[in-house]
């Protein structure tokens, strides 16, 4: 289980570091470079449409800047040993998200700020775009996904805003887990085991003691078993602080205090 678990780790670190290169070498491959032609792969097209080009380069940026935050979340989660299978599904499509919010992006700035190409004499204008923030929109759409698409959301909502919003059944809201007891199931004045009561728990959340994770024992949707070693702070605090959380620390819930007897 551990070498296959060494195996995926090291397949999706490959995998990204391979992604950056194809990423870097895709948009020196793109850039307009005064006339010439795109060399892609053996792919070679010397009249590719500027517009098609600013396209697939602002969806490489949002792929750049989601590499980045992807990056940086699986090697820390893999270097404090907290790296959990299920969430192999959201490094996979965390890029393809980035690059859909960097073309929308794209597509709103240039829909909203500037003016679409015109003809005067029977010759085209060219509109002057600014290639480098255009990129730079992107990768941080494709960085900050969750900012960029609850600001989406945010104008969204102020253009097409409703009086009485319809609430619909099996929302994630309310699949937030909590604490509802804890009580305590044996052991000594030291070692001593609990039961922890609540609603929405699953096997992937994180058990949080005096602010250090601690092992646990996931029976159903609504009841967790744990063991914990009490030290001599908490003897002389009489009180252990508990808290369940997310992989992703987006969520927590509110610290449960469990006074010792």
């Amino acid at each position: 289980m551990k070498a296959k678990s060494v195996f995926i780790k090291t397949t999706l670190i490959s995998a990204f570091i391979l992604l950056l290169l194809f990423i870097i070498y895709s948009i020196l491959s793109f850039w307009p470079t005064g006339g010439e032609g795109v060399r892609f792969f053996g792919y070679d097209n010397s009249k590719l449409d500027t517009e098609l080009r600013l396209i697939i380069l602002v969806s490489l940026s949002g792929v750049l800047g989601s590499f980045v935050h992807t990056a940086t979340s699986i090697v820390d989660y893999i270097g404090n040993n907290r790296f959990k299978m299920s969430w192999v599904a959201w490094y996979i499509m965390r890029p393809f998200i980035g690059m859909a919010l960097a073309l929308i992006f794209y597509f709103v700035i240039r829909g909203g700020f500037f003016p679409s190409s015109g003809s005067t004499s029977g010759e085209t204008q060219e509109i002057p775009v600014n290639i480098f923030g255009l990129l730079a929109l992107g990768c941080l759409a494709g960085m900050f996904s969750k900012q960029a698409a609850d600001k989406l959301r945010e104008v969204f909502d102020n253009l097409f805003r409703t009086q009485d919003p319809t609430e619909r059944m099996e929302s994630l809201k309310a699949a937030n887990p909590s604490i509802s007891s804890i009580s305590k199931t044996g052991g000594d004045d030291t070692d001593q085991t609990f039961e922890l009561k609540g609603n929405n728990l699953a096997s992937d959340l994180i058990l949080i003691i005096n602010g250090k994770p601690s092992e646990f024992e996931f029976v159903d949707k609504e009841t967790l078993n744990f063991e914990y070693s009490l030290t001599d702070d908490d003897k002389s605090k009489g009180a252990i602080d508990i808290v369940l959380s997310d992989d992703t620390s987006n969520f927590h819930t509110d610290p449960y205090t469990f006074n010792l007897e």
